[in-house]
């Protein structure tokens, strides 16, 4: 298994676990906003660069979907961060 596969399987393995979902969701909705603007690209952008819907990109910004964990893997590469990069600190052990 390559690096970033496991650690997908471990954030996945902590997002099942968290007794907060709600909370830990809008945690990460907001974090995933931060970094695509910190990047400087438009949802628009980063959706062309993952193969996605714009309008999937908003709604996971908004906290309105959850994302798995190799969603998670394939937008932190397509913003050039970390995986563990997206979570809230305390998740990252």
């Amino acid at each position: 298994m390559q690096k970033a596969q496991a650690e997908s399987v471990r954030i996945c393995y902590t997002v099942v676990m968290n007794d907060d979902r709600v909370s830990a969701d809008i945690d990460i909705a907001a974090r995933l906003k931060a970094r695509r603007k910190g990047a400087r690209l438009t949802q628009k952008v980063l959706a062309d660069r993952l193969g996605w819907a714009r309008p999937t990109i908003s709604a996971l910004e908004a906290g309105k979907q959850s994302m798995r964990a190799c969603d998670l893997g394939a937008y932190a590469k397509a913003l050039g961060c970390s995986p563990l990069r997206l979570l809230p600190v305390g998740w990252r052990k």
